[in-house]
């Protein structure tokens, strides 16, 4: 199958698809820049795949760059409102970020406050 194929099958762009061809046939992926790690993937991707057995289950390999997930890697998979999810280590660190955020107000330092605990905790003993 042709690359512009693939790429208008998934509804993502040709250059896209070119990447993760050449990474693949390069056995070495292209190391991820920080900007790029921090950056949500915004594009829709989509695609059909079986259950095999034990319930395994083989993610694309356009979706595994897109979560910037090799081989071997841990993910996390959650099952919220009648959909399985998949969060990469550090989407989970940030989403569990943003809910603690809420409850934490502006300009307070948590780590700054732990330190102050111990610090008189140990001024005690």
């Amino acid at each position: 199958m042709r690359q512009a194929d693939i790429a208008r099958a998934l509804g993502i762009r040709d250059q896209f698809v070119s990447n993760v061809v050449r990474r693949e046939a390069s056995d070495s992926p292209a190391p991820a820049r920080r900007d790029e790690l921090d950056k949500p993937y915004t594009e829709t991707l989509q695609a059909w795949t079986q259950i095999g057995e034990g319930g395994r289950v083989v993610i694309p390999a356009v979706m595994r760059a897109a979560l910037g997930v090799q081989v071997g890697d841990t993910v996390l998979l959650r099952f919220d409102d009648g959909e399985l999810r998949i969060l990469t280590p550090r989407q989970a660190i940030r989403r569990a970020q943003e809910l603690v955020r809420q409850y934490v107000p502006e300009g307070v330092s948590l780590a700054d406050e732990l330190i102050a605990e111990r610090r008189l905790e140990a001024a005690r003993e």
